[in-house]
C-alpha cells in the first residue's frame, strides 16, 4: 500500500534517565509515538534500575525503543533486536544510529518461535478502520500478527513469510552462554518461544502474555522449574498498568 508517510523526530528519557531520540512515523492508526512512550516513560517492561552486561534480547522490537534504551542505560550490554516487519527493522537500525548505539544493537530480521520452527507467516498493515480478530486497530497496523488466527485474510493487508529463530538459535548467534535479560512482546509467540530447553539460560524475562496462545497456566508450566514468576492482568490477583504482563527471575 503506497501511502504518504510523515516522519518526525521525538526525544524521550530512558528509564535510566538518558536522552534518546527516535524517528517515528505519523500515519493513521500507527503506534510509534505511543509505543516509545509506553516503553520509556511508562517503563512497561521494568527496565529502570537494571544493571546489565553481556547480551540482552528484544523480541518484537518494533522500532527499537527497548533495544535503544537498554543499550543507552547499560554501556556494557549488547542487544539482539528481533523484528519481522521490514519497515520496522529499518527504523530500528536508523534509531540505533541516531543514538550512537548501532555498534551494540544487532537487528535480526525475522520472528521468534519454538525449537524446530524455520519460518513464520506475519501479517500487518491492516487498512485503517479494519477490525482484526474483534479488535479495532487503534494503532496496531505495524504490530505483527495482531488477531492473526481470527482475522479475515481477504481484507487488505500486508504479509510476509520470514525466518523463525528459537531461543537456542539466538543464543548461538551471540556466542554467549546466557541472556542477562529478555523482553518479549510478540502477540502470542511467547507460548512457543519460552517452551525451550534453553530457557534456564535467561536471567530475567519481562513481557506480555496473549491468550489463547499463552495463559498463566502455560507460563507456569514452562517456567516454574527454572524461574520465579510474577503474572498480572485480567483475572489475576495483581493488576498493573494495561493488559497482561509477567516477569520471570531465574532461580
Amino acid at each position: 500500500m503506497n501511502e504518504p508517510e510523515e516522519r518526525v523526530s521525538a526525544t524521550f528519557r530512558t528509564p535510566g534517565g538518558r536522552l534518546a531520540t527516535f524517528t517515528v512515523r505519523l500515519r493513521p492508526e500507527t503506534t510509534d509515538v505511543n509505543t516509545v512512550h509506553a516503553c520509556l516513560v511508562d517503563d512497561e517492561y521494568g527496565l529502570a534500575g537494571l544493571e546489565l552486561s553481556g547480551w540482552a534480547l528484544d523480541i518484537g522490537a518494533h522500532i527499537g525503543s527497548v533495544a535503544v534504551a537498554l543499550a543507552l542505560d547499560n554501556p556494557d550490554l549488547r542487544v539482539l533486536a528481533v523484528e519481522p516487519i521490514p519497515v520496522n527493522a529499518d527504523l530500528i537500525r536508523e534509531n540505533a544510529e541516531i543514538n550512537d548505539v548501532a555498534d551494540r544493537i544487532v537487528v535480526v530480521d525475522g520472528a521468534a518461535d519454538g525449537p524446530g520452527v524455520v519460518s513464520v507467516q506475519i501479517t500487518w498493515n491492516w487498512r485503517p478502520g479494519t477490525e482484526v480478530g474483534g479488535l479495532q486497530l487503534h494503532g496496531h497496523r505495524f504490530i505483527g500478527n495482531v488477531g492473526f488466527s481470527e482475522s479475515d485474510h481477504s481484507l487488505p493487508h500486508d504479509e510476509i513469510v520470514c525466518p523463525a529463530y528459537s531461543l537456542g538459535t539466538l543464543l548461538e548467534m551471540t556466542g554467549a552462554d546466557r541472556f542477562s535479560f529478555v523482553k518479549i512482546d510478540c502477540e502470542g509467540c511467547e507460548a512457543r518461544f519460552l517452551n525451550d530447553p534453553d530457557v534456564y539460560r535467561v536471567d530475567l524475562i519481562s513481557g506480555e502474555w496473549h491468550p489463547p496462545h499463552a495463559t498463566p497456566e502455560t507460563l507456569h508450566a514452562m517456567l516454574d522449574k527454572t524461574h520465579s514468576l510474577e503474572i498480572w492482568g485480567p483475572g489475576e490477583p495483581i493488576e498493573r498498568g494495561h493488559g497482561r504482563g509477567f516477569r520471570a527471575v531465574r532461580k
